[in-house]
């Protein structure tokens, strides 16, 4: 007996220390996939599939021939002249890629959006459908952590946006906090902070302070100071993003993410009791309204994962970081490091699982690497 709690808490005491979340993914990076939120579009092409199919639970009606990539401008037999098919060909690789970015397919989105933005070249720098898709790609750069080529794209569409809609304009704003994004990510807490604040003032007034935009915006500047380590603050703006969300329909989603980071920040705090249920919460929401097979799901996944492998549940850690590694090869890959560190840590859990049992080990006990904090 007394053996069996030496290795209980050894194994707890690992635990600790060697299993950490992922970043839990911005609400506002999928904000591009929305264009626009304020219906100005003064270059306005026939309405994408992310416009015309959200659905109550934030999903996105998928345009059929979605995982085609559309012929080359003018080779269409289908339209009266070339600027049609040109058009036509753009939209149609849009909202494809619109789609698979919504479902969390982020390679093959990447590799649609790509071909939209080289199909609206054409069309001229300040043309807002070579904007809308430069917006949409950065979107899946920022969500796969390819920073510095998210924040090339959204620099070089900014102005346009500050020139079609305004520079105090709803579409401005979500830029500004996508920005603010990269800025966090990359470190740069004071910049991501000065960007978010000035994100959220555009966004009261053009929106109100009951939006889900809005919202979303408190959420995503309490990721800088749950960085910085300021959890009183941090937990202040994530609860009110939550009360907001929890009263809008559609708003699921970003409840969810809301939830998950609320979550993160009692993680950080060693508050375990209280991060569990909410985290739990915010899984089953992911899966009804996004899917079981979601980008985000298997984020979330990972998260409980860490959070069940702190508590000393190993058996349930290993399970869940199996889930989450089969979600996240499919929109990752399975060379990514996220995904290597996902298998690392559930064949770790499941030797912490045999030690805690009293059972002899039967796999290597080195504590797996790569891991990292939000």
């Amino acid at each position: 007996m007394l053996q069996f709690a030496s290795s209980l808490i050894f194994a707890l005491l690992l635990a600790s220390t060697l299993f950490f979340e992922l970043p839990t993914p911005s609400s506002a990076a999928d904000r591009s996939s929305a264009l626009p939120r304020t219906g100005q579009r003064p270059q306005k092409p026939s309405t994408s599939a992310a416009q015309r199919g959200a659905t109550a639970t934030g999903k996105t009606a998928e345009p059929s021939g979605a995982g085609r990539i559309p012929a080359p401008p003018g080779s269409s037999g289908t339209t009266a002249s070339g600027k049609l098919a040109e058009t036509s060909g753009w939209q149609e690789a849009f909202d494809a890629g619109a789609a698979a970015k919504l479902a969390g397919r982020y390679p093959e989105a990447e590799r649609l959006l790509k071909r939209a933005v080289e199909l609206a070249e054409p069309f001229g720098e300040n043309d807002r459908r070579l904007a809308d898709s430069r917006l949409l790609l950065g979107g899946v750069y920022l969500r796969t952590s390819r920073l510095q080529e998210a924040e090339d794209l959204y620099k070089k569409v900014l102005p346009v946006y500050e020139k079609s809609d305004g520079p105090e304009s709803t579409m401005v704003g979500i830029l500004l906090d996508n920005l603010a994004q990269v800025y966090d990510a990359q470190g740069n807490l004071a910049e991501g902070e000065k960007l978010h604040n000035q994100s959220l003032a555009i966004l009261e007034k053009t929106l109100g302070p009951n939006s889900v935009d809005f919202a979303m915006n408190l959420a995503n500047l309490s990721g800088v100071y749950h960085r910085q380590r300021k959890y009183d603050k941090a937990e202040e703006l994530l609860k009110r993003a939550i009360s907001i969300e929890e009263k809008l329909p559609g708003a699921e989603k970003h409840l969810a993410t809301s939830l998950d980071n609320l979550a993160s920040v009692y993680y950080e705090q060693d508050r375990l009791a209280d991060a569990e249920p909410i985290r739990r919460r915010a899984l089953g929401i992911y899966e009804r309204a996004l899917g079981p097979d979601h980008h985000e799901t298997g984020i979330c996944l990972n998260n409980l994962a860490a959070l069940c492998a702190r508590q000393g549940k190993f058996g349930e850690a290993a399970s869940l970081y199996d889930r989450a590694a089969q979600v996240l090869t499919k929109s990752l890959g399975p060379d990514s490091p996220e995904v290597r560190s996902l298998m690392k840590n559930r064949d770790f859990a499941r030797v912490l699982e045999q030690q805690a049992q009293g059972k002899p080990d039967q796999a290597q006990t080195k504590p797996p690497s790569g891991q990292r904090k939000p």
